[in-house]
């Protein structure tokens, strides 16, 4: 009986690897040497880029409802939508719901998943090559400021300053490696302001609800520029993140009939 039992499985497992063999895989991973996306814990909806061991620049939003805040770790109590992520990063969604309350933690309420589209703040964004990133933030008409923070994450260190000429962020990390950070922004701040070692950009959200931009580290500040500044156009970005995103649903694995939607569902949450 235990014979039968075990040859059954056998079966099952051979005619399962049998149905999948011709099916294409989702991972796939080009990267080398760079590690880039939303890698700090604490930063769900920001940015971090590794050029190498022992350096990582790292930019999150901190948004404003009225007198209220929310940064970081509040974050993680305001998700409403884990979206796709593409294991090669080509393409990555999440959004929130900045009408629920900030700043309560595990008390947060639990209103309505995905939230309405009013009040979600949508944030995509493509990894493009080792070192480079592009994306946008759309805010929610209940938003009225957004300040871009740039940070040094874990025990990296290193120094920020903002380029008002070329309307974007200067890095540089204290490591000996001569690695040079930028970020352009497709809005300019209102305010900037250093606290510690972070540079804090202020930005007021009006008519212009969206905030493009693209990270990228390098060897020198015209290197990395001169790589990049065919992205610095919003209409560019645009296309490029609506590329992506079908591109990836084209690819990506599915399953239809009674349980469609759970691999997308499983997959989203894994690769996040």
């Amino acid at each position: 009986m235990k014979f039968r039992s075990v040859s059954l499985l056998v079966l099952l497992f051979s005619f399962i690897a049998f149905l999948t063999i011709n099916l294409p895989g989702e991972i796939y991973f080009p990267w080398e040497k760079a590690f880039a996306g939303a890698l700090d814990p604490k930063a769900w909806p920001g940015i971090v880029i590794v050029p190498q061991s022992g350096t990582a620049f790292a930019f999150c939003p901190k948004v404003y409802r009225q007198e209220k805040s929310a940064e970081f770790h509040d974050f993680f109590y305001l998700v409403s939508q884990v979206g796709p992520h593409s294991p090669d990063g080509l393409y990555a969604q999440v959004k929130f719901d900045l009408h629920l309350p900030f700043k309560k933690g595990r008390e947060t309420p639990v209103f309505l998943k995905p939230a309405l589209r009013e009040y979600e703040m949508l944030v995509e964004w493509s990894r493009r090559e080792e070192e480079t990133i592009i994306g946008r933030y759309h805010f929610p008409d209940l938003i009225d400021r957004v300040t871009l923070i740039f940070y040094f994450p874990w025990d990296t260190s290193g120094r920020y300053e903002y380029n008002n000429e070329s309307s974007s962020v200067h890095g540089r990390s204290q490591e000996k490696n001569n690695l040079r950070y930028l970020c352009w922004l497709s809005l300019k701040p209102e305010k900037i302001e250093t606290v510690g070692k972070q540079l804090h950009l202020t930005f007021k959200i009006n008519k212009n609800k969206d905030l493009y931009f693209v990270a990228a580290t390098g060897t020198s500040f015209t290197e990395i520029k001169n790589r990049t500044v065919s992205f610095y156009r919003s209409r560019t970005i645009d296309g490029i993140l609506n590329d992506e995103k079908k591109a990836y649903e084209k690819k990506r694995f599915k399953v239809k009939g009674l349980y469609e939607g759970v691999a997308e569902a499983i997959t989203n949450n894994l690769f996040w």
